[in-house]
């Protein structure tokens, strides 16, 4: 769900309940659930048209940070209007991307 050459907050910007497409072709809700996976097992579901660069942080951190990081990223909602969201799950649905380098 983040990208380490770019802002990733901005990404993360109203993704929480939108549609995000998977590498393997799936399509996913991005509800609690979905999220908290990606923080524990971050390989497992990987977005469309990013590398799986972030890491896994299952057994690192306590139950009340996974929440925490939950309850955040839920929090950022949808941009101000006349924003762009600059949301890579979006756009994969929306048409291929290549997959990008770092």
């Amino acid at each position: 769900m983040c990208n380490k050459r770019n802002n990733s907050k901005t990404y993360l910007v109203g993704v929480f309940g939108k549609p995000v497409a998977l590498e393997d072709g799936r399509t996913l809700t991005a509800d609690e659930n979905y999220v908290r996976q990606c923080i524990l097992n971050s390989q497992e579901q990987v977005v469309k048209g990013f590398p799986p660069i972030m890491p896994v942080f299952q057994g690192l951190l306590s139950e009340e940070q996974v929440n925490a990081l939950v309850a955040y990223i839920k929090s950022l909602g949808a941009p101000p209007p006349g924003q762009a969201t600059k949301n890579p799950s979006e756009a994969a649905l929306q048409e291929p991307q290549e997959s990008k380098v770092q």
